[in-house]
């Protein structure tokens, strides 16, 4: 009896560090991306995180690029990957990490996304048309 209520509190206590919203914020910072092939990329970023957006412009090579989605999170840190009104993907999240992956068509990401001390991580990987590019960032929040 001793064994089920201790593991019934470690599987709540475990819920209670789940993350249900990111932490809002306005990030900036660098990325590098590694292609199959062997091109390296590095680029900048900026990020805006609410409770449940995720909105990041790139700029590389003088090319202007957005990518956004919308986590609906439950309460125990899972969610749906939201991408211009349509579930594209399911994600999950624990005390400052989180992980999700999408696939539309082809095309399919996953991303590993860390906030911790003022900063937001991202590493992942694409495939698109057939070809696998992978991405770390290092993002730190402004300062208001």
């Amino acid at each position: 009896m001793k064994k089920v209520v201790l593991i019934a509190g470690l599987l709540v206590a475990g819920n209670l560090f789940a993350m249900t919203q990111f932490p809002a914020g306005n990030y900036h910072g660098k990325g590098h991306a590694v292609h199959q092939s062997g091109k390296n990329e590095k680029y900048l970023v900026e990020s805006r995180v609410t409770g449940e957006t995720i909105e990041s412009t790139y700029r590389a090579g003088g090319e202007l690029m957005k990518y956004a989605f919308q986590a609906r999170f439950d309460k125990n840190g899972f969610f749906d990957v939201i991408m211009e009104g349509a579930k594209v993907g399911t994600g999950y999240c624990m005390s400052v990490w989180c992980h999700y992956s999408i696939r539309i068509g082809d095309f399919s990401l996953e991303e590993t996304l860390t906030f911790y001390q003022e900063h937001f991580y991202r590493l992942g990987q694409k495939t698109n048309d057939g070809k696998l590019i992978s991405w770390e960032e290092d993002l730190e929040r402004d300062r208001d």
